[in-house]
């Protein structure tokens, strides 16, 4: 620990010894399935990887996740969805093998919304289900209400529904976030991915978090989540028109579970999933329940499947 004195104590405890700053993981972004297509979208002169796994079934695109966090945050569920879905995953500017623009005006939600256009357009995807997690919950809605047509169902996952800046106690505290992102970064990821992980035993998804985190720096990521601020996407939801699943803990330390709540009411004939004693990354703290809830919402079956009576079941 003397290596690292800047590092709190309990994040090189947890996550172990971390490799040079901005570092990805590897194999990067998963270790047991290789993609079907991947490459590079740009817009502006920002270049924006992005991967689609699997070369059969229905399409389901992962909207990109808020920059502190990047593709590889999905390792626990791709592998498994893979299987059974034409997978789309991207990572956003401003993380893993995206781009990092220097100045704020390449960071906003406009970007990160045509950004996500642009890969869903090169791969050529006429209509899929979409999964929108926290921030990026809003990409996810606006797409269902820019273009109906494309979204088959709807995935809210700890998601936002609205991030505005009307109250001076939250431009404070937004402002005072902002500036801790900027000055002491091993210190915000041990703090943000603690609030994010509350359920117990939650060791492994902090531990890949914090490298997701580690791969980016605090000046980008300060600038990504900036561009989220000042959105309100609840007219948008009131329009929506596709089946929509909302999932959020109940436990959220992150995001309001209110901000679930009201996505479920707001959007006509959505399903709300409460997670109970849930925290805020359900696809990387208990992806076989996540994995299962997409495979009956969207209704995709196994071509077989076997059922073991009770007295032949493993213990």
């Amino acid at each position: 620990m003397d290596q690292h004195p800047a590092i709190p104590p309990r994040l090189l405890r947890t996550a172990g010894p971390l490799p040079e700053p901005g570092t990805l993981p590897q194999p990067y972004p998963y270790e047991t399935v290789l993609p079907h297509k991947e490459g590079f979208v740009e817009r502006g002169g920002v270049k924006s990887w992005y991967a689609q796994y699997g070369d059969a079934g229905p399409w389901l695109a992962f909207a990109p996740i808020f920059q502190i966090a990047n593709s590889h945050m999905l390792r626990g569920v791709l592998p498994y969805l893979s299987q059974h879905y034409r997978v789309v995953v991207m990572d956003l500017r401003g993380n893993g093998r995206s781009d990092r623009p220097a100045t704020q005006d390449q960071y906003s939600f406009d970007h990160y919304y045509a950004d996500f256009v642009a890969v869903l357009d090169r791969l050529e995807v006429e209509r899929t289900a979409v999964v929108g997690i926290s921030a990026t919950a809003m990409t996810a809605i606006r797409l269902a209400h820019e273009q109906p047509h494309r979204v088959s169902q709807l995935f809210l996952v700890g998601g936002w529904i609205e991030r505005r800046m009307d109250a001076p106690a939250v431009v404070e505290a937004v402002q005072q976030n902002l500036a801790s992102m900027r000055a002491d970064w091993p210190a915000y990821l041990d703090e943000f991915f603690t609030i994010c992980f509350t359920e117990p035993h939650s060791t492994k998804p902090y531990e890949d978090a914090v490298r997701d985190g580690w791969s980016a720096q605090g000046a980008h990521v300060a600038m990504g989540l900036a561009g989220w601020f000042g959105q309100d996407l609840r007219p948008q939801a009131q329009a929506l028109r596709c089946p929509t699943l909302v999932i959020h803990g109940d436990n959220d330390q992150r995001v309001s579970y209110k901000q679930g709540e009201t996505a479920a009411r707001l959007i006509p004939g959505a399903r709300m999933v409460t997670v109970g004693a849930g925290g805020h990354l359900m696809p990387a703290r208990d992806p076989v329940a996540f994995c299962r809830l997409v495979r009956e919402f969207t209704g995709v079956q196994p071509p077989r499947s076997t059922w073991v009576r009770a007295m032949a079941r493993k213990r």
